[in-house]
């Protein structure tokens, strides 16, 4: 298998939040795209919508309520509009930090546009798939899903 492969399964983890963005941008030269636990939509991301003191009220500058537009504008969720790269999204089903409700509502959006997704929820894992008992596991299946896609061997 190639380097860039096994990279950016990595880079997909560390830049969670941005992921998304470039695999649903039309010209990037993406050929598929794999998430963990990745935010997706700001205005659903905390109950109540997240204050000021929150990561995506430090992100957007005010509670994702009160700049409703620019909290459709930084989620992934809403960006999703026609054809996109195969994605594999994997979320962990008792995550407090993201909940796995991200992860569904992206899939959710991408199949209603047509575009191959692949949801796996990761039972009994918190963020960061705290508590899953074989994270080698966890790291093969989107290893295999870009070798895949990537024509990679």
């Amino acid at each position: 298998m190639s380097a860039a492969v096994a990279v950016r399964v990595v880079l997909s983890e560390f830049l969670a939040a941005s992921a998304p963005f470039v695999a649903l941008v039309p010209a990037a030269p993406v050929r598929a795209a794999a998430l963990w636990y990745a935010p997706t939509d700001l205005q659903t991301l905390h109950e109540g919508g997240g204050d000021a003191d929150s990561p995506e009220g430090r992100l957007l500058g005010a509670p994702p309520a009160q700049v409703i537009d620019l909290a459709r504008a930084a989620s992934p969720v809403w960006q999703v509009s026609g054809p996109a790269v195969p994605f594999l999204i994997m979320h962990g089903a008792a995550d407090e930090s993201v909940p796995a409700s991200q992860g569904e509502r992206l899939h959710a959006r991408l199949l209603d546009a047509g575009a191959d997704s692949t949801l796996v929820r990761v039972e009994g894992a918190g963020h960061c798939f705290v508590g899953h008992p074989d994270p080698r596991q966890l790291i093969a299946q989107p290893v295999a899903f870009l070798a895949a896609r990537l024509g990679a061997s």
